[in-house]
């Protein structure tokens, strides 16, 4: 199941959200058979509501294993983004569920 919230609890405040997410659920289309999820998607996030859309802005890690193309050793790498954000547009073509 995705990450998801209701819109509502962002009306007037925002929302935090923390956790994991099995990497299973999200569904990567890693195109290198070198490199493999080795664990949860960790998520600290805030959402909050702005004008027709959600801001949703946080952390997120990956743990990743990996094959040297050189050596053939197995090396696990920690995929971070620190100053993630997302725009969800609630309204037009491109509205979130």
């Amino acid at each position: 199941m995705p990450l998801t919230f209701n819109v509502r609890h962002v009306e007037k405040k925002e929302l935090h959200l923390q956790g994991e997410l099995p990497s299973e659920e999200l569904h990567l289309e890693l195109h290198d058979e070198l490199i493999r999820t080795a664990g949860p998607l960790a998520y600290d996030l805030e959402a909050e509501r702005i004008e027709g859309a959600v801001l949703v802005q946080g952390h997120l890690q990956l743990p990743l294993e990996c094959d040297c193309v050189r050596c053939l050793k197995t090396f696990r790498h920690d995929l971070e983004l620190r100053d993630w954000t997302c725009h969800l547009p609630l309204i037009g073509d491109d509205a979130a569920p």
